[in-house]
Protein backbone atom coordinates (compact mmCIF):
# COMPACT_ATOMS: atom_id res chain seq x y z
CA UNK A 1 0.00 0.00 0.00
CA UNK A 2 1.33 3.09 -1.40
CA UNK A 3 1.99 5.82 1.61
CA UNK A 4 0.30 8.72 1.72
CA UNK A 5 1.39 11.83 0.28
CA UNK A 6 1.08 14.09 3.40
CA UNK A 7 3.09 11.66 5.36
CA UNK A 8 6.18 12.03 2.76
CA UNK A 9 6.27 15.78 2.83
CA UNK A 10 5.50 15.82 7.04
CA UNK A 11 9.09 13.53 6.78
CA UNK A 12 10.90 15.85 4.15
CA UNK A 13 9.73 19.11 6.19
CA UNK A 14 10.46 17.06 9.68
CA UNK A 15 14.27 16.83 8.32
CA UNK A 16 14.57 20.01 7.04
CA UNK A 17 13.76 21.11 10.62
CA UNK A 18 16.19 18.52 12.31
CA UNK A 19 18.76 19.84 9.87
CA UNK A 20 18.17 23.28 10.55
CA UNK A 21 17.91 23.81 6.84
CA UNK A 22 14.29 26.04 8.31
CA UNK A 23 16.54 27.85 11.10
CA UNK A 24 15.36 27.65 14.58
CA UNK A 25 12.84 30.63 15.80
CA UNK A 26 12.51 31.81 11.90
CA UNK A 27 9.72 31.86 10.13
CA UNK A 28 8.34 28.60 8.75
CA UNK A 29 6.61 28.42 4.94
CA UNK A 30 3.31 29.47 4.36
CA UNK A 31 0.74 26.77 3.34
CA UNK A 32 0.80 28.48 -0.17
CA UNK A 33 4.58 28.28 -0.21
CA UNK A 34 4.07 24.59 0.60
CA UNK A 35 1.41 23.90 -1.83
CA UNK A 36 3.40 25.43 -4.96
CA UNK A 37 7.12 23.72 -3.78
CA UNK A 38 4.99 19.88 -3.56
CA UNK A 39 2.68 21.02 -6.19
CA UNK A 40 -0.24 19.52 -3.93
CA UNK A 41 -3.84 20.53 -2.66
CA UNK A 42 -3.89 22.83 0.41
CA UNK A 43 -5.35 19.77 2.50
CA UNK A 44 -2.27 17.30 1.60
CA UNK A 45 -0.04 20.58 3.05
CA UNK A 46 -2.31 21.14 6.46
CA UNK A 47 -2.31 17.52 7.17
CA UNK A 48 2.02 17.28 6.88
CA UNK A 49 1.93 21.23 9.24
CA UNK A 50 -0.63 19.48 11.89
CA UNK A 51 1.25 16.77 11.92
CA UNK A 52 4.31 19.09 12.50
CA UNK A 53 2.48 21.17 15.21
CA UNK A 54 1.60 17.91 17.32
CA UNK A 55 5.41 17.17 17.61
CA UNK A 56 5.86 20.70 18.59
CA UNK A 57 8.56 21.35 15.80
CA UNK A 58 6.27 24.10 14.69
CA UNK A 59 4.09 26.59 16.43
CA UNK A 60 1.77 29.93 15.65
CA UNK A 61 3.20 32.96 15.82
CA UNK A 62 1.10 35.63 17.57
CA UNK A 63 -2.43 37.01 16.47
CA UNK A 64 -2.20 35.33 13.04
CA UNK A 65 -2.59 31.22 13.25
CA UNK A 66 -1.21 31.22 9.74
CA UNK A 67 1.60 32.45 10.23
CA UNK A 68 4.25 29.83 11.94
CA UNK A 69 7.50 29.67 13.28
CA UNK A 70 10.61 26.64 13.63
CA UNK A 71 11.10 25.66 17.49
CA UNK A 72 13.44 27.16 18.92
CA UNK A 73 16.61 25.80 20.09
CA UNK A 74 16.33 23.93 23.44
CA UNK A 75 17.28 26.52 26.74
CA UNK A 76 19.74 25.49 29.08
CA UNK A 77 18.56 26.48 32.55
CA UNK A 78 20.53 25.92 35.75
CA UNK A 79 17.59 26.02 37.94
CA UNK A 80 18.79 28.87 40.05
CA UNK A 81 16.54 31.92 41.81
CA UNK A 82 13.31 32.96 40.13
CA UNK A 83 12.19 32.61 36.65
CA UNK A 84 12.62 35.98 35.93
CA UNK A 85 16.08 36.91 37.40
CA UNK A 86 17.04 33.56 35.24
CA UNK A 87 15.48 34.40 31.76
CA UNK A 88 15.96 38.49 31.62
CA UNK A 89 14.25 40.28 28.92
CA UNK A 90 13.59 37.41 27.18
CA UNK A 91 11.40 35.91 30.15
CA UNK A 92 7.26 36.62 31.31
CA UNK A 93 5.84 35.68 33.95
CA UNK A 94 1.68 35.71 34.37
CA UNK A 95 0.13 35.69 37.42
CA UNK A 96 -2.82 33.16 36.63
CA UNK A 97 -4.54 32.91 40.31
CA UNK A 98 -3.53 33.71 43.74
CA UNK A 99 -5.15 32.99 46.90
CA UNK A 100 -5.12 32.10 50.63
CA UNK A 101 -6.45 28.08 51.15
CA UNK A 102 -7.57 28.23 54.87
CA UNK A 103 -9.47 24.14 54.70
CA UNK A 104 -7.34 21.56 54.51
CA UNK A 105 -10.27 19.99 51.74
CA UNK A 106 -8.67 23.05 49.44
CA UNK A 107 -5.14 21.86 49.89
CA UNK A 108 -4.40 18.37 47.31
CA UNK A 109 -3.35 15.74 49.14
CA UNK A 110 0.22 15.54 48.57
CA UNK A 111 0.31 19.19 49.72
CA UNK A 112 -1.63 17.95 53.00
CA UNK A 113 1.36 15.27 53.76
CA UNK A 114 3.86 18.10 54.05
CA UNK A 115 1.93 21.53 54.90
CA UNK A 116 -0.75 22.64 57.10
CA UNK A 117 -3.65 25.57 56.26
CA UNK A 118 -3.13 28.06 56.17
CA UNK A 119 -1.29 28.26 52.43
CA UNK A 120 -0.55 30.60 49.86
CA UNK A 121 -1.60 29.43 46.79
CA UNK A 122 0.41 30.71 43.28
CA UNK A 123 -0.51 30.03 40.17
CA UNK A 124 1.92 31.03 37.13
CA UNK A 125 2.55 30.98 33.31
CA UNK A 126 5.88 31.79 32.31
CA UNK A 127 7.25 32.08 28.54
CA UNK A 128 10.40 32.83 26.89
CA UNK A 129 10.57 34.25 23.50
CA UNK A 130 7.04 34.69 23.85
CA UNK A 131 6.19 30.70 24.02
CA UNK A 132 4.52 29.13 27.27
CA UNK A 133 6.77 27.17 28.28
CA UNK A 134 5.91 26.04 31.89
CA UNK A 135 3.29 26.02 34.33
CA UNK A 136 3.91 26.91 37.75
CA UNK A 137 1.46 26.03 40.97
CA UNK A 138 3.01 26.66 44.32
CA UNK A 139 2.08 26.68 47.52
CA UNK A 140 3.67 28.32 50.75
CA UNK A 141 2.89 27.94 54.32
CA UNK A 142 2.70 30.69 56.85
CA UNK A 143 6.41 31.19 57.33
CA UNK A 144 5.95 34.90 56.59
CA UNK A 145 2.28 36.74 56.83
CA UNK A 146 0.41 35.72 53.60
CA UNK A 147 -1.65 38.17 53.31
CA UNK A 148 1.44 40.71 52.61
CA UNK A 149 3.21 38.30 50.60
CA UNK A 150 0.05 37.40 48.22
CA UNK A 151 -0.45 41.59 47.85
CA UNK A 152 3.50 41.79 47.07
CA UNK A 153 3.24 39.06 44.44
CA UNK A 154 0.20 40.46 42.15
CA UNK A 155 2.71 43.04 41.58
CA UNK A 156 4.22 43.60 38.04
CA UNK A 157 7.88 41.47 37.91
CA UNK A 158 7.16 40.26 41.45
CA UNK A 159 9.85 37.29 42.11
CA UNK A 160 9.28 35.10 45.00
CA UNK A 161 12.66 34.70 46.39
CA UNK A 162 12.73 38.06 46.57
CA UNK A 163 9.35 38.57 48.18
CA UNK A 164 10.13 36.15 50.90
CA UNK A 165 13.21 37.68 51.49
CA UNK A 166 11.85 40.72 51.82
CA UNK A 167 9.86 39.20 54.58
CA UNK A 168 12.55 37.59 56.54
CA UNK A 169 13.08 34.38 54.88
CA UNK A 170 16.35 33.64 53.47
CA UNK A 171 15.37 30.35 50.76
CA UNK A 172 18.68 28.67 50.55
CA UNK A 173 18.39 25.27 49.67
CA UNK A 174 16.42 23.51 46.79
CA UNK A 175 15.70 20.26 46.11
CA UNK A 176 13.75 18.90 42.48
CA UNK A 177 12.48 16.09 41.30
CA UNK A 178 11.95 15.76 38.06
CA UNK A 179 9.62 12.56 35.37
CA UNK A 180 9.66 12.64 31.69
CA UNK A 181 6.52 11.68 29.90
CA UNK A 182 4.18 12.95 27.34
CA UNK A 183 1.64 15.08 28.40
CA UNK A 184 -1.66 14.92 29.88
CA UNK A 185 -4.99 16.35 28.38
CA UNK A 186 -5.06 18.63 31.20
CA UNK A 187 -1.53 19.13 30.71
CA UNK A 188 -1.94 19.88 26.92
CA UNK A 189 -4.39 22.69 27.57
CA UNK A 190 -2.64 24.05 30.28
CA UNK A 191 0.33 24.98 27.84
CA UNK A 192 -1.50 25.45 25.06
CA UNK A 193 -0.41 22.75 23.35
CA UNK A 194 -2.66 20.55 20.19
CA UNK A 195 -5.02 18.02 21.17
CA UNK A 196 -3.09 14.80 21.14
CA UNK A 197 0.23 16.56 21.05
CA UNK A 198 2.96 13.94 21.10
CA UNK A 199 5.22 17.29 22.24
CA UNK A 200 7.04 15.62 25.55
CA UNK A 201 6.75 17.30 29.03
CA UNK A 202 8.93 17.50 32.20
CA UNK A 203 6.83 17.37 35.52
CA UNK A 204 9.00 19.16 38.33
CA UNK A 205 8.21 19.20 41.83
CA UNK A 206 10.61 21.87 43.43
CA UNK A 207 11.17 22.00 47.48
CA UNK A 208 12.83 25.15 48.88
CA UNK A 209 14.30 25.22 52.39
CA UNK A 210 15.32 28.25 54.27
CA UNK A 211 19.02 27.59 56.04
CA UNK A 212 17.15 25.67 59.57
CA UNK A 213 15.38 23.47 57.28
CA UNK A 214 12.50 24.69 57.47
CA UNK A 215 10.44 23.89 54.34
CA UNK A 216 9.13 27.14 52.54
CA UNK A 217 7.90 26.52 49.34
CA UNK A 218 6.42 23.39 47.46
CA UNK A 219 6.15 23.92 43.56
CA UNK A 220 4.52 21.51 41.12
CA UNK A 221 5.79 22.34 37.59
CA UNK A 222 5.13 21.20 33.90
CA UNK A 223 7.61 22.86 31.63
CA UNK A 224 7.46 21.72 27.80
CA UNK A 225 10.53 19.04 27.62
CA UNK A 226 11.66 20.55 23.97
CA UNK A 227 11.83 23.80 25.16
CA UNK A 228 14.19 23.06 28.17
CA UNK A 229 17.50 21.50 28.64
CA UNK A 230 18.11 21.03 32.25
CA UNK A 231 21.72 21.62 33.64
CA UNK A 232 22.78 20.73 37.28
CA UNK A 233 25.93 20.78 39.23
CA UNK A 234 26.65 19.06 42.77
CA UNK A 235 29.47 17.43 44.79
CA UNK A 236 29.98 13.84 44.76
CA UNK A 237 30.70 12.65 48.51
Amino acid sequence: MARKKWLDIYHILRDRIIDEIYPPDGDFPTNLQLMKEFEVHSATIQNAVNALIRDGLIFSSGSNPNRRKVRPIPYRSNRRGDFLEEHGDLGKEELFDIKILYEEEDLPKGILDELAPPVLYYHTKQYRNDILIAVTRSYIPSVVPLKELREMLKQPHAMIYDCLKLLGIDPVDCQENLITSLATQSEMRDLNLPVQSSVPIVRVVRRVFESDGRLVQVCYMVDRADCYEFEYRFPLF
